[in-house]
């Protein structure tokens, strides 16, 4: 339904924030609800949730909207796999076709346009990766429930097998960096002396990884989200500052128990375990994809950067932009009509953000009453000496933390983090480079489900989020051990 997709975000005071009550009447809509939602609601660190009345899954009370999300869900189950191929394979031939469509720089409309159409382009067949999304939160929520009639301690369980068996596409990028560090290390002794124009000129194997990694990966990098960052394939020297970071990547900490399990859990029931095995694999499934398109998302979004950085260029030079990058402070709305006083409406623009950055609002939740904005805030003790938050990745560490609110803190300095426990607000896909350098992670927003977490099993650190405020209460330099097993981190004087 329109009147609910349509309402799925809102904009408020320079943030993005999730529109609960439309997400709740969508997600109502699916099959099994009651088994997901709470899932779901962990994954957005709710935990006072809208008091959902759940319809009874024997009863369809509404054909259009509970039996024919129902039938829909059933026919994409089964042909998921098979369709994300597909749109795997129209991606990648979109992307390349835009890459290589770069238009006449004195059209200028020509180049929103374009942009217009390519966005519109590029939505077509993604509704499956939303389908997959909901896959996601349904067959995890169904493992757990199995899993919760096996063990009080079903989340780490949960944690232990949901970890990928082959590399999930979110770590190629950082496997990629890894390879040609450690090709720096054993090939080229003299690396400290030489620039990145030496180094590809000096060898030829190193040049080639390093191109196809601007390739394929040069749009994943910090903050790759949001479209005014600066990314590898725009500042290759970066890429290289991270590749030398990870050179002598030799650590050594406290662990006080290796983070997977040997000894696989003995189910009581057969059939609970082939009902586990089928839902474990389906949720995995899911995972995998939803990292997948992840990736192709970053993909996409570095292509509208170069459009939107083409047309900015463009407006600088005719006198209507200060400096290209000016242009992200304009809407879509505003950029195809070119009438307007675009230096008016980005020095105000400009302004507005300034006093956003001045309220360094965290507030996370807002209860929405016409224009009126009342703050859901949840307070912590800032005095305690230990802490509790969701367990995501098992293992014991003690290390020095090291606390980044902002990724401008880190940027240019990935080894900040190099044998320390990273303490952060939340992460998208570009912290893996930093998480990579550290011994553990703890993040305040997440759950089990969330990018901190998946990333954290992958990379095997110890891994504990959802601790509201914690980058408030930790500063960086203290010592905490961090229990990944049980989800505690302790302070230490």
């Amino acid at each position: 339904s329109p009147e609910i997709t349509n309402k799925l975000i809102h904009y408020h005071e320079g943030r993005i924030f999730y529109n609960l009550t439309s997400w709740y009447e969508m997600m109502l809509s699916f099959p099994l609800a009651r088994y997901y939602i709470p899932t779901w609601e962990e994954s957005l660190g709710i935990k006072d949730g809208l008091n959902v009345k759940y319809q009874s899954d024997g009863i369809l009370k509404s054909i259009r909207y509970t039996l024919v999300p129902a039938c829909s869900f059933l026919t994409i189950l089964f042909t998921l796999n098979r369709k994300t191929k597909k749109l795997e394979k129209i991606i990648n031939d979109k992307l390349e076709k835009s890459r290589a469509s770069y238009v006449d720089l004195d059209q200028e409309e020509k180049t929103v346009k374009d942009f217009v159409d390519l966005i519109k382009d590029f939505s077509i067949g993604w509704d499956v990766t939303l389908v997959n999304d909901l896959y996601v939160f349904i067959f995890s929520g169904l493992t757990k429930y199995v899993l919760s009639f096996e063990s009080y301690k079903y989340e780490n369980l949960f944690n232990e097998y949901v970890t990928q068996e082959d590399s999930l596409e979110s770590m190629k990028p950082l496997d990629s960096m890894v390879t040609m560090a450690n090709y720096i290390k054993k090939n080229i002794s003299n690396y400290e002396e030489l620039t990145l124009q030496e180094l590809r000129k000096y060898s030829t194997e190193f040049a080639q990884l390093f191109e196809i990694h601007i390739d394929k990966y040069g749009d994943r990098s910090l903050e790759d989200l949001k479209l005014e960052s600066i990314t590898f394939r725009q500042d290759p020297e970066l890429l290289y500052v991270y590749i030398k970071s990870m050179i002598d990547l030799e650590i050594t900490v406290e662990r006080e128990y290796e983070n997977k399990t040997s000894n696989p859990h003995k189910f009581r029931s057969g059939v609970r375990k082939k009902l586990f095995e089928f839902f474990m694999n389906k949720a995995k499934n899911s995972i995998e994809i939803r990292e997948r398109f992840r990736l192709y998302r970053s993909r996409f979004y570095g292509v509208a950067r170069d459009f939107f950085i083409r047309h900015g260029s463009l407006l600088e030079s005719n006198g209507k932009l200060l400096k290209k990058n000016d242009v992200f402070y304009l809407t879509m709305s505003e950029l195809e009509n070119s009438d307007l006083d675009y230096l008016s409406i980005v020095e105000n623009r400009k302004k507005d953000f300034s006093h956003y950055k001045e309220m360094n609002s965290t507030v996370p939740r807002y209860i929405v009453k016409g224009d009126r904005y009342d703050p859901i805030i949840t307070t912590i003790d800032p005095n305690l000496k230990s802490y509790k938050g969701t367990a995501c990745s098992q293992g014991v560490v003690r290390a020095e933390v090291i606390v980044v609110k902002n990724l401008d803190e880190a940027r240019d300095n990935p080894s900040l983090s190099k044998g320390k426990i990273l303490v952060s607000p939340m992460t998208d896909p570009g912290w893996i480079y930093l998480m990579k350098n550290s011994v553990g992670l703890i993040v305040e927003k997440g759950s089990i489900l969330s990018h901190s977490a998946i990333i954290g099993r992958e990379l095997g650190l110890p891994t504990i989020v959802n601790i509201p405020s914690i980058t408030e209460i930790l500063k960086t330099g203290q010592v905490v051990t961090l229990d990944g097993h049980n989800g505690v981190i302790i302070i230490h004087e």
